[in-house]
């Protein structure tokens, strides 16, 4: 049985979101002039663009990603379905990570990320690429007073406030 095609995840406002996300990411490596998760970024990117191609190719039949999903079915090579089950395991990784941070006030990016890798992503992949990111963290005293800073050059946020 096909999903009703209003029910689901709307397909461009996930896109939106997970550019977004990448956003983020771009912002933390100019910010501290290191590629800490470029692997990330360019992972998830690379998944966003697969699935923005299929869903380029019929909006109104793609429009949730379970109809984008289902209208895959059959083919041989499922790009879009791929690319969408290693972006939500991405994104996984990317939330669980950043709750973790939210959870220990004391604790260090780099071991919040290791934790999220662990129960996220460790298992897809192979020695070479576990705990890359993990190693190029900044520190969480200097991601927080950077991201929570006024660009503009205004007023500093307190470090209270930061964390």
């Amino acid at each position: 049985m096909s999903p009703s095609p209003t029910a689901g995840v709307d397909t461009a406002a996930f896109l939106e979101a997970s550019d977004g996300l990448v956003g983020l990411f771009r912002l933390v490596d100019n910010l501290f002039g290191s590629p800490a998760f470029a692997v990330v970024q360019n992972d998830i990117k690379g998944n966003v663009a697969k699935v923005r191609a299929r869903y380029e190719t019929n909006k109104e039949a793609n429009k949730t990603l379970e109809l984008l999903v289902e209208n895959e079915k059959g083919e041989k090579k499922r790009v879009a379905t791929e690319g969408l089950m290693w972006l939500l395991r991405g994104l996984s990784f990317t939330c669980k990570g950043l709750q973790q941070t939210q959870a220990d006030a004391s604790e260090e990016l780099a071991s919040a990320f290791t934790k999220s890798y662990e129960q996220t992503l460790k298992a897809f992949h192979n020695f070479i690429v576990k705990g890359v990111a993990m190693k190029a963290c900044p520190y969480r005293k200097d991601f927080y007073t950077k991201l929570a800073a006024d660009p503009a050059g205004g007023e500093p946020v307190p470090e209270a406030k930061a964390q």
